[in-house]
């Protein structure tokens, strides 16, 4: 008994919606909009790639720098970057994994 009334309710809703589909006919997304919006997104992931690729330049000079500086100077100030490189890169990682993971403060994007 159940298992009909299931049935009819389901068909019942199936018809429901079919008729929902004609007087509401759904239309498809303007495509100039849709086109817009590419291209923002394009242009946002362009400026975001330039922006790590300068940033990823910068510290990678000044990281080189440091080092050429410290081995030149004192081997001991070469070998305190090195312990200094170590500790940071898991400190980097759990910064990134926090932040893919969405904290209290993130705002999606």
């Amino acid at each position: 008994m159940a298992k009909e009334t299931d049935e009819q309710t389901a068909d019942k809703l199936k018809a429901e919606l079919a008729k929902m589909d004609e007087w509401f006919a759904p239309l498809p997304p303007d495509m100039q909009w849709f086109e817009a919006q590419v291209e923002a997104e394009h242009k946002r992931l362009a400026a975001k790639k330039r922006r790590e690729w300068a940033l990823f330049c910068i510290l990678a000079a000044a990281i080189l720098g440091a080092g050429i500086a410290a081995a030149a100077e004192n081997p001991v100030y070469f070998l305190c970057i090195q312990v200094a490189g170590v500790l940071a890169l898991p400190l980097a990682l759990l910064y990134e994994k926090r932040k893919k993971a969405g904290g209290p403060n993130d705002t999606g994007r």
